[in-house]
């Protein structure tokens, strides 16, 4: 154990999904994690589940400024004296800006986690800067998309010779082969939060639509997988259908695997992010809209319009409800089969390698 190099991880908060890939950082390293405590975390303790020192950094915010400290991260680093520091892109925290000079002056790698320029299409000067100043301090920029590093085209070339793609993805460990998929089902999967923005009530009263104007009488199910802020109001709107469906929060993933069997769509209508790699998992294609620049993160640029899934334009009732449509005269089709064998097939491209495999490759600076 002593041998090892040390790495310090640091996250505003941890997220469930992370927690592999970061075990996976023990087998070749001595790690300590540096986050704070999800409320949402509360009834499902996911530190419970890390085979690494965690240390809690909480967050203070001064929202007058629109900015935050991250306390503890400094006193932290000079006590575990990383070799390595993998950080979270995150401008609007001063902390890890101090913790870039301090690393720079000690002369500690850095490897900065970032989303790049994906949701804006004209960056302004002042953001190019402050993302030129990231760059200098920093060994490596880890894109968490190719299309992360396409956003960045715009910076200078000593810039882009510092990007690295690590694809952000999950690791499901219940995955559904396609062999395993029966695309006849009538289920569509939503999985995530509800929240402000996940346009969630478009697509029930997408699904309500269909039912009321469908005359064969086979009705389209809606699986809801998650809670948040509007799922009471949602239900109020919504649960007098029986074929719109509440789950709540499900964390055992075998149970969503089994639910996704009933399903023969993923869709999330609104700012998506990770949950397209889910529904690849489970071989499903998604429904997402096709501009990137709405999304929640980069991730739902993995969807190639009619090859692992399917994109609107519009975020109305009309577009996700045609879109729909289309997709239920698809799903006996040999086309949307191999749709759903190529979404699978995408999914195991994120993960083989990883992104914890690429990034270790990357400590050992193997990567170019």
């Amino acid at each position: 154990m002593g041998d090892k190099k040390r790495l310090m991880l640091i996250q505003p908060v941890l997220t469930d999904y992370r927690i592999y890939f970061f075990n996976k950082f023990t087998e070749n390293y001595s790690v300590k994690l540096f986050s704070d405590i999800a409320e949402a975390s509360t009834g499902h303790d996911v530190y419970q589940k890390l085979k690494c020192e965690h240390v809690k950094t909480p967050r203070t915010i001064i929202r007058s400024l629109n900015v935050y400290f991250q306390r503890g991260l400094i006193q932290g680093f000079f006590k575990f004296k990383p070799n390595y520091i993998f950080i979270t892109a995150h401008p609007k925290n001063i902390t890890f800006w101090l913790l870039l000079l301090v690393a720079y002056f000690t002369k500690t790698k850095v490897f900065i986690h970032g989303q790049g320029f994906y949701n804006k299409r004209n960056p302004s000067k002042l953001l190019k800067l402050v993302y030129k100043i990231m760059f200098f301090f920093c060994d490596k920029y880890v894109c968490y998309t190719k299309s992360t590093k396409a956003s960045l085209a715009q910076l200078p070339e000593w810039c882009l010779s510092k990007c690295m793609v690590a694809e952000n993805s999950i690791f499901n460990q219940f995955d559904i082969p396609p062999d395993d998929k029966d695309y006849l089902q009538n289920g569509i999967l939503y999985i995530g939060r509800i929240r402000d923005n996940c346009n969630l009530n478009l697509l029930a009263e997408a699904v309500v639509r269909i039912n009321e104007n469908n005359e064969n009488n086979e009705k389209i199910f809606l699986h809801i997988i998650g809670a948040g802020e509007y799922e009471e109001s949602l239900k109020s709107n919504f649960s007098r259908f029986d074929y719109i469906k509440f789950h709540g929060k499900i964390f055992e993933q075998e149970v969503v695997a089994n639910l996704s069997k009933t399903c023969f769509l993923g869709c999330y209508p609104g700012q998506a992010g990770l949950s397209v790699v889910h529904y690849m998992s489970l071989s499903l294609p998604s429904l997402v809209h096709s501009d990137l620049t709405v999304h929640m993160g980069p991730e739902p640029s993995y969807i190639v319009n009619g090859f692992n899934g399917v994109t609107f334009d519009d975020f109305s009732l009309e577009s996700i409800t045609e879109s729909i449509l289309e997709i239920i005269s698809l799903k006996a089709s040999a086309r949307y089969q191999v749709m759903g064998k190529n979404a699978y097939k995408t999914y195991l491209d994120l993960i083989n390698p990883d992104y914890s495999e690429k990034l270790m490759e990357a400590f050992q600076n193997r990567v170019s």
